[in-house]
């Protein structure tokens, strides 16, 4: 059974990453609620050619900015780590289709999450990672969902809660699904598939998105307990509409 109170990330604002050691993890927040006509000709301009058809096939205007907001955001981020332009950063895909980067044999993993106005973003300096993460709100057939995803003991568990309990309890477990089928890039069809072997997974509470708590799960191995993630927000982005952050945490700029 998972914590009931993840630990509270505390969001540190920086112009480049700090060093990323073998068994660290850094997490980084993504602003998506920003924008404007100016904002959107300079974040399509990084996109690959494969992203950018990807993102004229969404319907949904704001499907589209949050996809074109979080890509460009993962390619400033990445390229930091890399040292080149974010037009530069190029993706190897594993059988899966999950995305990676190797830069003069050194590989470094990342995996990209959003959730309404959030996106976060995991990077491992070559342990493969899944991130998820939600913003706690209630669903439609909450049970019929954990009964079919989850197994019929944790929805018994979840059916004998009060819905604010039930609720938080269901997110615990659905991130962390999420993150251990994200990991190994195998995806929700094949859920019920073994978990590379000593996958951990831990969550954390990602501060407060649009009035709705938001929670994020990590699946790796050898994962660092969550008080020593580095949680991190890159310079000049706006904080994505937080309401409140965890205490520590320096404000965004504006």
């Amino acid at each position: 059974m998972y914590a009931e109170d993840p630990h509270p990330l505390a969001w540190r604002v920086v112009a480049t990453p700090p060093s990323l050691g073998q068994k660290d993890l850094h997490l980084w927040r993504i602003p998506l609620h920003r924008g404007g006509h100016d904002t959107n000709a300079a974040d399509i301009g990084l996109l690959s050619e494969r992203q950018r058809e990807r993102l004229e096939r969404l319907r949904s205007f704001e499907h589209r900015q949050r996809y074109l907001r979080a890509q460009a955001g993962c390619r400033r981020i990445l390229a930091l780590y890399l040292g080149v332009s974010p037009t530069e950063v190029s993706f190897r895909y594993g059988p899966a289709g999950k995305p990676a980067l190797c830069i003069d044999g050194k590989r470094i993993e990342f995996n990209l999450t959003t959730s309404g106005n959030l996106a976060l973003l995991g990077v491992s300096a070559d342990l493969s990672l899944g991130v998820d993460c939600e913003l706690e709100s209630e669903r439609v057939h909450m049970l019929d969902i954990a009964g079919r995803m989850f197994g019929a003991d944790i929805k018994s568990a979840l059916a004998a809660l009060q819905p604010e309990p039930r609720k938080r309890l269901f997110h615990l477990h659905w991130t962390a699904l999420e993150a251990r089928v994200k990991a190994d890039g195998r995806g929700l069809s094949r859920h019920r598939e073994p978990d590379p072997t000593d996958l951990r997974v831990a969550h954390a509470c990602a501060g407060e998105i649009d009035a709705k708590v938001a929670l994020c799960a990590v699946a790796r191995r050898e994962l660092p307990p969550p008080h020593a993630w580095q949680a991190l927000e890159l310079v000049g982005r706006e904080t994505g509409g937080c309401a409140s952050r965890a205490d520590g945490g320096q404000p965004s700029p504006r």
